[in-house]
């Protein structure tokens, strides 16, 4: 089995939201049989936009910057990526202009997000094999285990309302109409090719790295 082996210093730019966290499990299964050493570069919480038709999934800034090729113009270069199972994937890793900012991006991602079945919530991991220098995308499923508060909801006896409706899917109804809202916002974004949704990402990033300083 592979060793992994930290990146330190690269961690060290990085917020603490992106630091790799990659199991024995993820890592037995980047590495297969091979003597390679594994180096946890970052991960990332898939958007509902990441996960979704467009084709691109929006990289950290200082992900980007730290591991991947430097590239000077928007369009990029094309990247080789091996996903956890060996097969090997080419992707579009290029930029957009972003005020006086970058934002990363690597286009062409569906096939393989849809191969891991992978969905918003889920974790893509990043990793690098040595010697070869080979950038492999790993992931981890979200956990669906309910949490205590849900097990007690659904322990608790059935309530009514006044008009004999069960009040339990009235107490849900704002929750699902803000989650329609959500996909809704979500799919105005992808109808505008996504940027709207990369640059708020994006954005959201820059403010906490200014608030960590």
């Amino acid at each position: 089995m592979a060793a992994p082996r930290g990146d330190a210093r690269g961690r060290n730019q990085l917020l603490p939201r992106y630091w790799p966290r990659i199991t024995d499990q993820e890592l037995q299964q980047i590495s297969g049989d091979s003597n390679s050493v594994i180096t946890p570069l970052f991960e990332k919480m898939l958007s509902a936009s990441d996960a979704g038709k467009i084709g691109r999934l929006v990289l950290p800034r200082k992900c980007a910057e730290a591991y991947f090729p430097p590239i000077s113009q928007p369009e990029g270069l094309p990247l080789k990526v091996q996903d956890a199972k060996g097969s090997e994937w080419i992707f579009q890793f290029r930029f957009w202009p972003n005020n006086n900012s970058r934002m990363y991006v690597l286009e062409g991602v569906t096939p393989c997000i849809q191969s891991m079945q992978l969905q918003a919530g889920d974790i893509v991991t990043f990793s690098r094999l040595e010697p070869e220098g080979k950038l492999v995308m790993g992931f981890r499923k979200a956990s669906t285990a309910p949490s205590s508060d849900q097990e007690k909801h659904s322990q608790a006896p059935e309530k009514k309302g006044h008009d004999g409706e069960d009040a339990s899917i009235s107490e849900q109804r704002p929750e699902q109409q803000l989650e329609e809202s959500s996909e809704q916002s979500d799919a105005h974004l992808q109808g505008n090719m996504g940027k709207g949704g990369a640059e708020a990402e994006a954005g959201e990033e820059d403010v906490e790295e200014a608030n960590t300083i």
